[in-house]
């Protein structure tokens, strides 16, 4: 098992810890989430020595991260850690642009290669791979941008909101 991204001690218990928690987390209802109106920061679960969060955020979007992690109690009070996930669907997304790709493009310029067609297919056919392959790298640039600035808020959040400190929020100095 790899490293926890997050690990530190609080002084609060880890009943203290589901309760702050709680008062910030919603119910994940995966896709029925855009439609729900709900003003908590967060979405997720929080079980009894575990917890799974993400932001709740105003639009859908698959490269939104979760934070999957545990309370441990310890002699002094809770021993907190946790891993950044990528969701599957973040996967998904990149896969629904990379096999169209994959399945029609290529195939065409071996076709067009093989079948000796005019060299304007053929250079058609390149100058359209290498754009799109292009744009693929660079959604998958700024999806993973997105998802650190993301990833970094939850952890800086979690980290304020059980050392008992008043969590930072996006716009605050």
């Amino acid at each position: 098992m790899s490293s926890p991204d997050i690990q530190f001690r609080t002084p609060l218990s880890p009943e203290e810890c589901r309760a702050r928690l709680s008062a910030v987390t919603a119910a994940d209802r995966g896709l029925l989430n855009v439609f729900l109106v709900r003003p908590q920061l967060l979405l997720g679960r929080i079980d009894d020595a575990s917890f799974r969060l993400r932001r709740n955020m105003s639009r859908a979007n698959s490269m939104t991260p979760t934070l999957d992690g545990e309370f441990t109690p310890d002699g002094s009070g809770t021993l907190i850690t946790a891993h950044l996930r990528r969701p599957l669907s973040a996967y998904a997304a990149l896969a629904f642009w990379l096999i169209p790709i994959l399945a029609v493009i290529i195939p065409l310029s071996i076709v067009a290669i093989r079948d000796g067609l005019s060299a304007r297919i053929g250079v058609i056919a390149l100058v359209t791979i290498i754009a799109l392959g292009i744009a693929c790298a660079s959604l998958l640039y700024l999806a993973s941008t997105y998802a650190r600035s993301e990833g970094q808020f939850l952890k800086e959040y979690l980290t304020d909101l059980l050392r008992g400190q008043a969590p930072r929020l996006p716009g605050d100095t």
